[in-house]
């Protein structure tokens, strides 16, 4: 497996690293948005699963941890629901 270390500073496929959060066993990659994308510019928070096989982003860091939760202990298509349970703005469907 092609392991990717990511550190503050460090280009990756999808942008600029600005800083790495860890809370526990996750870990959530806060980063720039690269030139060549739609969003360039735009700061969002990465969490990869599988090592860097996939890779789901997210608008803030709130919804990156629950996306985190959800990859643990479900699936990425529980975000929305969990999200709407909670009163966060994106979980409305």
């Amino acid at each position: 497996m092609n392991e990717l270390k990511l550190t503050e500073g460090k280009q990756f496929p999808w942008g600029t690293v600005v800083r790495m959060h860890c809370i526990g066993a996750h870990e959530i990659t806060e980063y720039v948005v690269g030139g060549d994308f739609k969003d360039a510019g735009k700061t969002e928070f990465g969490v990869a699963r599988n090592g860097f096989k996939d890779w789901m982003s997210a608008d803030t860091i709130d919804e990156a941890i629950l996306l985190s939760l959800c990859l643990k202990y479900g699936d990425e298509g529980d975000l929305p629901y969990v999200m709407r349970l909670l009163g966060m703005k994106g979980g409305e469907e």
